[in-house]
């Protein structure tokens, strides 16, 4: 039996389709530029391929440097969580848990993103220590005292 014109073989899978459609609309029949000239100007790779990628299709720009700058606004410092393990919970837990969090306030300030990250998930993880051990120390303050009384 043969295909009219818009009809699909039924061999041919969805996946299948979609390659051949986007291997014709994304070829241009150009060979790629030799690796020198890749690298030739005084922008970086990154900015190199984002502009020839923005020159062939506008519609589809990736912005690396946007989304780092982005997301350091949401690396948190557990200042406040810190504060009050200090004065509620552990004060030793809590103190180590504040310096990380100063530090990781320091290199926000700084743009360091990969160091302020860790410092952060370093300062939630004394916070937590510093909340269980303060839940535990009341807990264990509690029962000795009940026991105290029931004797």
């Amino acid at each position: 039996m043969e295909n009219t014109v818009g009809e699909v073989p039924a061999w041919d899978s969805g996946n299948e389709i979609l390659l051949k459609k986007q291997t014709k609309e994304n070829f241009t029949g150009e060979k790629p530029p030799p690796y020198e000239t890749l690298f030739s100007s005084t922008q970086t790779p990154i900015q190199e391929s984002e502009s020839r990628y923005q020159n062939r299709n506008t519609r589809r720009v990736v912005h690396v440097q946007s989304t780092a700058m982005q997301s350091m606004g949401h690396i948190e410092s557990y200042i406040y969580w810190s504060t009050f393990n200090i004065l509620c919970c552990c004060l030793c837990f809590g103190c180590i848990a504040c310096c990380y969090g100063q530090e990781t306030q320091r290199l926000k300030e700084e743009n360091n993103y990969e160091d302020a990250l860790k410092a952060s998930k370093k300062a939630r993880k004394w916070n937590t220590i510093a909340t269980v051990s303060g839940i535990t120390l009341f807990l264990l303050q509690f029962f000795y005292m009940f026991l105290r009384l029931s004797s």
